[in-house]
């Protein structure tokens, strides 16, 4: 979709996980993003942790294209995620890592959509989106998890 100034404008998708992570959210964000790139004359992005799940310890480029999307991963702690105080920090290093790449990559009227986990993601995306001029839409799987 071309902006008023004739530019296209890219779409991004933002989660922790994604390919080759085949969790339920890796799964369906990859199935998402590759719909668009398949879809939409725009150009696709990802912006996600390494893998950290069923494809935790795979070796995985910094950047890649997949599927016609291409994906950028961000560094963060990968420490072990059993333990409340790692698992924080692991949470707070990827954040911070995400929000960094966003501020530096995204332009006005970029059309960005992120999911609610990790927690601080929405956020982080929100503040970035909001200093380059970007849209942002935001994805939300479980309300409660808890209750299922």
């Amino acid at each position: 979709m071309a902006d008023g100034d004739g530019t296209h404008s890219r779409i991004w998708v933002v989660s922790e996980l994604y390919y080759p992570e085949d969790t339920s959210t890796g799964y369906y964000l990859t199935r998402i993003a590759q719909g668009l790139a398949e879809r939409s004359s725009d150009p696709v992005h990802v912006l996600c942790g390494r893998p950290t799940y069923a494809a935790r310890g795979q070796k995985t480029a910094w950047r890649e294209t997949h599927g016609g999307v291409r994906i950028q991963r961000c560094w963060g702690t990968t420490w072990n995620k059993n333990r409340l105080l790692l698992r924080i920090v692991n949470l707070l290093t990827l954040s911070v890592s995400v929000f960094l790449v966003a501020a530096w990559r995204l332009q006005r009227g970029d059309r960005v959509l992120v999911v609610t986990n990790p927690p601080l993601l929405p956020f982080v995306i929100s503040w970035a989106c909001r200093l380059r001029g970007a849209r942002c839409a935001l994805l939300i799987h479980d309300v409660y998890p808890d209750v299922a």
